[in-house]
């Protein structure tokens, strides 16, 4: 499987068109998985992406919950429950996207559905107004 990580269009989070091949189908290290699907959830510690991790390990998949902090990633996983498994993550640092993508290779030997859920906010200072943010050039707003 290959998967493709984009990510940043401004000058604080550049470009990055990076591909991953998961190529150790055969000689990973983690358990069976009985034929469940693997899925990695980023923002998966709280909020839609959380209900979104719940939603996948109910319907069979083992899921890899995305968090920045590992230890928000942790407890969230302890509370989804059995087949939710931590993942430190932050959408913004090339390697943490890296170890994770290394660590699902070598657990798992594939990834199923990636669910690339974490946003990173360009709103600027909270107050600010629709018309102010997209003055400011952070946003776009297409109709």
């Amino acid at each position: 499987m290959s998967l493709v990580w984009l990510r940043g269009l401004d000058d604080e989070y550049p470009p990055l068109l990076k591909s991953y091949s998961f190529t150790n189908m055969e000689n990973h290290t983690g358990s069976s998985t009985n034929g469940q699907p693997i899925a990695l959830v980023t923002g998966a510690n709280q909020g839609v992406g959380n209900e979104i991790a719940k939603a996948l390990v109910a319907d069979g998949y083992i899921v890899y919950v995305g968090s920045r902090k590992i230890e928000n990633g942790e407890k969230a996983a302890a509370e989804i429950g059995e087949n939710a498994e931590a993942v430190q993550l932050d959408v913004t640092q090339q390697l943490t996207i890296d170890a994770a993508v290394e660590r699902i290779e070598k657990e798992y030997g594939r990834l199923n559905l990636l669910v690339n859920n974490a946003g990173i906010a360009h709103a600027g200072e909270p107050g600010r107004t629709v018309e102010e943010v997209m003055a400011s050039g952070r946003a776009v707003l297409y109709v």
